[in-house]
């Protein structure tokens, strides 16, 4: 089934699978639109929408949730102690996720045909775990790698990943779906597929 999917890959010779979190397993907004809302409800009511909407269009603009996101929204609000407010809420948020029936049917091809399964995600531990436990994933990985654990550069995390399961790295497939998802796997000598929620397209 996998050669059928992803035809580009010769899974015959697969040693390991890393799979990427946000945006990649499930719908990164779904987990935005929610914290977010969560965040602009600690505030009053005649500015909730505008706040949460604000939130919503800067992290669309960016692409993701970049540091000064909170500080933005403080200053324009004028709402002093909203970046402390809002980043605790962040890190520590309980989001209510699912796994899509497509997701869970190509990890369960994954799982059933290539030997180890990784899980690598970038982001505050506790976060990224609550995440993990909302849609029920750990099942398909033996083990789970919060990159913010490590030293940068990022080839590191290829060559901690090489060393301790002895691994060759063209025998390593990276899912993921940012630009930074490829240059990682391309340093670290993996082949790369590019999600577009799981609609994987193989990157040369």
């Amino acid at each position: 089934m996998l050669n059928i999917l992803f035809p580009n890959i010769c899974w015959e010779k697969i040693e390991c699978v890393c799979v990427d979190l946000d945006g990649t397993i499930y719908d990164e907004y779904e987990f935005i639109d929610q914290v977010y809302e969560k965040i602009a409800s600690e505030f009053a009511d005649e500015i909730k929408k505008e706040l949460s909407g604000f939130l919503k269009l800067r992290w669309l603009q960016k692409g993701s949730s970049y540091p000064k996101i909170f500080k933005e929204a403080e200053n324009k609000f004028q709402l002093t102690g909203l970046e402390s407010k809002a980043l605790e809420i962040f890190r520590n948020y309980k989001p209510e996720i699912k796994l899509s029936g497509r997701a869970k049917f190509i990890l369960n091809e994954l799982k059933n045909n290539v030997p180890l399964m990784l899980l690598i995600t970038d982001g505050k531990e506790i976060l990224q775990n609550n995440k993990v436990r909302s849609l029920g994933i750990n099942y398909f990985f033996n083990e789970i790698i919060v990159t913010k654990n490590f030293p940068k550069p990022s080839q590191f995390y290829g060559s901690y990943l090489i060393k301790k399961y002895n691994l060759k790295n063209n025998r390593v497939v990276f899912l993921g779906d940012r630009e930074a998802d490829r240059a990682f796997s391309e340093n670290c000598g993996f082949q790369f597929l590019k999600s577009e929620l799981w609609n994987y397209k193989y990157i040369n």
